[in-house]
């Protein structure tokens, strides 16, 4: 899977261009090719009762917001950021979107200012520059304006896609302290990338502290993780923390080692948000392949979805057509009903919105669907309803418009079924 997959988007209601880092888990061959699958046609949805109008109206209708659809290398003045951020959150609210998941901290930064780290090179020429303005509070006054609630998406544990020199970190008030820590390394070099620790208690004391500042310093709804835990399943990569944990007597085995060190923040970060008020919600989006979920990335959906206390909305990547030949998206939707099973949790589907107009090279002998299907994403909405989902979230606020005539289609279709 490339975990780094660039694709152009364009505003939906505008013609600005920007380039989109989409976090995106593709389907395993594990998966049989032989799996039914369902087309969009054969969707037919249930009639419409008053239980069924109550449930559509505590629908949560959600968006991704990357940090390149802030498009800040194009922006001369805080009121052009305010105007950018108007037109990119009008679609939204002509859809009813009611929830918003800003990315505040891409790479160990922040697009906001922070004791903790260092403003972000997605914001200013080099990581570390002042900040022109505070990015995150335009975002919310203009989001308060238009009556969505946003939540601060973090990465936690990715600090860059390049290692290059070491010494670019050190004065980083975040990275830079934990490479000045003695012992085992905190801050670790992988394929070229620079990642924190999981297994660290810097790390997650860090994480969970930069995650306090951001509900004392603005009003949100609450904090959303994407997919992003351990980067890889190779044991090269974190041997020093599992030798010292075997050291010390620990008896678990290392894929076991990672989910707890993963569960272990989520659980101190639930804790963190809690603080803030029971209201305030906390999210994640894993990789839509739950196998994969628990033997790479380290992340134990099913303990999250199963037990209380470590996630109050479960958003999996579905980013499937009904016709895509290993991961069919009903089947894979369902999949996901059946494991969570705590009903304090929400569990929303994630959906493709970029692939509208696009060929699916994942999909097989479903590749073209995304070409042909003018009903997709009302179809999709449609389904999850009827698996029983709580709603859903689209990545993301900038729709590929490749195909102008076909994407309109596609959000008339949706506008009528939302």
């Amino acid at each position: 899977m490339k975990r780094f997959l660039l694709l152009a988007a364009l505003l939906l209601m505008g013609g600005l261009f920007c380039s989109c880092t989409v976090e995106v888990h593709f389907a395993s061959p594990q998966q049989s090719a032989a799996s039914e699958t369902q087309t969009a046609a054969q969707i037919e949805p249930a009639q419409t009762s008053a239980s069924d109008a109550a449930g559509e109206q505590n629908e949560i209708r959600a968006a991704w917001v990357s940090y390149t659809e802030l498009n800040p290398q194009r922006l001369r003045s805080e009121a052009d950021f305010q105007a950018h951020v108007k037109t990119l959150l009008a679609p939204l609210t002509a859809l009813s979107v009611t929830d918003v998941f800003l990315q505040v901290r891409p790479f160990a930064d922040a697009i906001y200012p922070s004791a903790l780290f260092a403003p972000s090179s997605c914001v200013v020429r080099r990581r570390g520059d002042t900040l022109p303005l505070d990015f995150l509070a335009v975002f919310l006054s203009q989001a308060k304006e238009a009556h969505l609630r946003v939540h601060a998406w973090i990465n936690p544990y990715r600090v860059s896609t390049s290692a290059g020199d070491e010494a670019a970190f050190q004065s980083d008030p975040a990275v830079g302290a934990l490479l000045k820590k003695k012992g085992a390394p905190c801050v670790l070099p992988w394929n070229g990338g620079v990642y924190l620790d999981p297994a660290s208690e810097d790390v997650q004391t860090l994480i969970v502290n930069g995650v306090k500042e951001l509900l004392e310093t603005y009003e949100l709804s609450g904090v959303h993780l994407d997919d992003y835990f351990y980067p890889t399943a190779d044991a090269a990569f974190d041997s020093g923390s599992f030798a010292a944990y075997q050291k010390e007597g620990g008896k678990a085995d290392l894929l076991s080692f990672r989910r707890e060190n993963v569960s272990r923040l989520m659980q101190r970060l639930y804790k963190a948000v809690k603080s803030f008020g029971s209201d305030k919600v906390l999210s994640v989006s894993p990789s839509a392949d739950i196998e994969k979920n628990e033997t790479v990335f380290g992340a134990d959906v099913r303990r999250w979805g199963r037990e209380a206390g470590f996630c109050d909305w479960l958003i999996p990547q579905l980013y499937f057509g009904f016709q895509h030949e290993t991961r069919p998206f009903v089947q894979c939707a369902e999949a996901w009903k059946a494991l969570c099973k705590n009903k304090s949790v929400r569990l929303l589907g994630g959906l493709a919105a970029y692939k509208i107009g696009k060929s699916d090279a994942f999909a097989g002998s479903g590749s073209d669907e995304w070409l042909k299907a003018k009903t997709i994403l009302g179809d999709q909405v449609l389904a999850l309803r009827k698996a029983g989902f709580d709603g859903f979230a689209l990545f993301s606020a900038s729709f590929l418009k490749f195909d102008k005539k076909l994407c309109a289609t596609v959000l008339k279709n949706l506008k009528d079924v939302l």
